[in-house]
């Protein structure tokens, strides 16, 4: 008596078993488009939630997803499904404001603004590979913010390079913050190392919500790399 069903996830082969209307959620499928570099961080556990990706789009009815580039670049593109049959809904906001906003003030921005430097100074202590970041709250630090896991599929290789010249060759003065553990990818803790980036590029895991939110607040830019977001 169930008119239709919806799966939050394309892990699931046998939902296609289902014999009523069926929608699959497909965010993205970055094992098949970055293969070697998640093979060398999951190996054969990762393969094997491949497989099972793949199994439940090919058997697949509708799907719906997040971004107009895994629509085409990947459902139809790359697995041929038809386009009548994904159907792309965007993020919502997540928005983090009332976490950090600060009410009853006579001036409410200027306490909201000091709140947020605090927690960003508490922000600061959590810093992977930066032993001098501490220090940069006593000074007006201007920051590009990046808030996200580092997975082979976030192109934060990309954003560094890119970083890393706008830093050394433009001459700009801005740190960039990044939320990731660059112990996750070698190759990023490698990259800063390499470019002797440990006190430009600070790795900021583990932060609570309101230091996440204290940190987009601050931030003078934040960016994204990934293109299924």
């Amino acid at each position: 008596d169930i008119r239709a069903w919806y799966s939050p996830t394309a892990f699931w082969p046998d939902f296609n078993r289902i014999s009523a209307p069926r929608l699959i959620c497909v965010p993205d499928v970055v094992l098949a488009e970055f293969p070697i570099s998640f093979s060398s961080v999951g190996g054969e556990r990762f393969l094997e939630v491949f497989r099972f990706v793949e199994r439940a789009i090919e058997g697949g009815e509708y799907f719906v997803t997040y971004s107009d580039n895994v629509k085409h670049k990947t459902l139809i593109d790359r697995y041929y499904m038809s386009p009548e049959a994904v159907f792309v809904v965007p993020h919502g906001v997540n928005n983090l404001s009332d976490l950090i906003t600060v009410s009853g003030s006579s001036d409410g921005e200027v306490a909201t603004n000091v709140l947020c430097l605090n927690f960003f100074r508490s922000s600061l202590q959590k810093a992977i590979g930066s032993p001098s970041a501490v220090n940069f709250y006593d000074r007006e630090v201007r920051f590009i913010f990046y808030a996200s896991q580092f997975r082979p599929n976030k192109n934060v290789i990309s954003l560094l390079r890119a970083y890393e010249y706008l830093l050394k060759r433009r001459y700009i003065g801005y740190k960039l913050v990044l939320t990731g553990n660059p112990k996750d990818i070698p190759e990023v803790a490698r990259f800063i190392s390499d470019h002797n980036l440990q006190n430009d590029v600070l790795c900021l895991h583990g932060l609570s919500a309101r230091e996440l939110a204290a940190c987009y607040r601050l931030a003078d830019l934040a960016v994204n790399p990934s293109l299924s977001e």
